[in-house]
């Protein structure tokens, strides 16, 4: 399990980082604005200097970037993935 999905038309990406946990941020990197381009298991990534960011906090882990991704909050049912 692991991974997400970035929303680029909302600037939002998606985390699930194990079964029924689920986490939203911004998709903006948090040093120079890029857009994020990869979710994986245990790393957001931004492809502009490689800054990598914890899928459950958002917090930088490695790169430049020093502050964490702005959270957003997320409602998941059944059949609904609800962000904002």
């Amino acid at each position: 399990m692991g991974g997400g999905a970035i929303v680029a038309a909302t600037e939002t990406v998606i985390t699930q980082p194990a079964a029924g946990e689920f986490f939203a941020f911004s998709s903006i990197c948090t040093h120079q604005g890029c857009p994020v381009s990869q979710v994986t298991a245990e790393h957001i990534i931004c492809p502009c200097h490689s800054s990598h960011y914890d899928t459950r906090t958002g917090e930088p882990v490695s790169g430049p970037a020093n502050q964490a991704l702005a959270p957003r909050t997320v409602t998941v049912t059944e059949t609904e993935v609800e962000y904002s």
